[in-house]
């Protein structure tokens, strides 16, 4: 039987956010910039924020960023998927 290897996602999710602040201190201006682009991102009308984010999450799923998964399949989940 092949090895599997789960990851445990909420974990991910909550470790998120300590990180995300140390990244705020240690460079605010790019992150500055970061929550600039998603905000111009959710702007448009088309399309709908739920596509928008099913979209960023199949370009994580494809860069393998795990931490960005976690935080697309949550905004997914928010817009309804």
């Amino acid at each position: 039987m092949a090895h599997t290897e789960f990851k445990d996602w909420p974990a991910m999710a909550a470790n998120l956010i300590p990180a995300i602040r140390e990244l705020h201190k240690g460079a605010p201006g790019v992150m500055k910039a970061f929550r600039e682009m998603g905000a111009a991102a959710h702007e448009a009308d088309a399309p709908d924020p739920k596509t928008k984010e099913l979209l960023a999450l199949g370009i994580a799923v494809a860069v393998r960023c795990d931490p960005c998964i976690t935080c697309h399949v949550e905004g997914a989940r928010k817009h309804g998927a």
